[in-house]
């Protein structure tokens, strides 16, 4: 069995002041989509008013939003991790990976909430994909 390695930074440049400003300016992002739910919409409805409003989302929003994911990923190959894990009440909002068999907190992540994961992923999908997820409630990446 392979040794786990010592825990890498997600971003080796994540405290340089041009890195923070991306974080902020991703939850500035995020936190503006998420204010735009109807407090009445609850469960599948969020995430269907989601699906359908996130083409309205600037270019270099959507963007900004696609490259901090990336961002995420390429923290699980420095880390060799195998999963992900953002969203959902169980993970209390923040990011985890599964690194060697083991689910860990990645601890230099901002935490999000359920929207706010929400709107990130739903950002990746492409319309067939956001359609198939509305009316299933179901999209399997596996």
């Amino acid at each position: 069995m392979k040794e786990k390695s010592s825990p890498i930074p997600i971003f080796n440049a994540l405290h340089t002041h041009k890195e923070s400003t991306s974080v902020t300016e991703v939850k500035s992002v995020l936190s503006n989509f998420a204010e735009s739910i109807p407090k009445t919409h609850f469960g599948p409805d969020r995430i269907i008013f989601i699906a359908d409003n996130i083409e309205k989302m600037k270019g270099e929003e959507k963007l900004l939003l696609r490259k901090y994911f990336n961002k995420l990923l390429t923290g699980m190959i420095e880390r060799e991790a195998s999963d992900i894990e953002l969203g959902g009440h169980g993970n209390g909002g923040y990011v985890w990976m599964r690194i060697f068999g083991k689910k860990e907190r990645v601890n230099d992540m901002p935490q999000f909430s359920e929207d706010e994961a929400a709107i990130m992923i739903i950002n990746l999908l492409n319309s067939n994909q956001r359609k198939f997820l509305t009316e299933t409630r179901n999209l399997d990446f596996s």
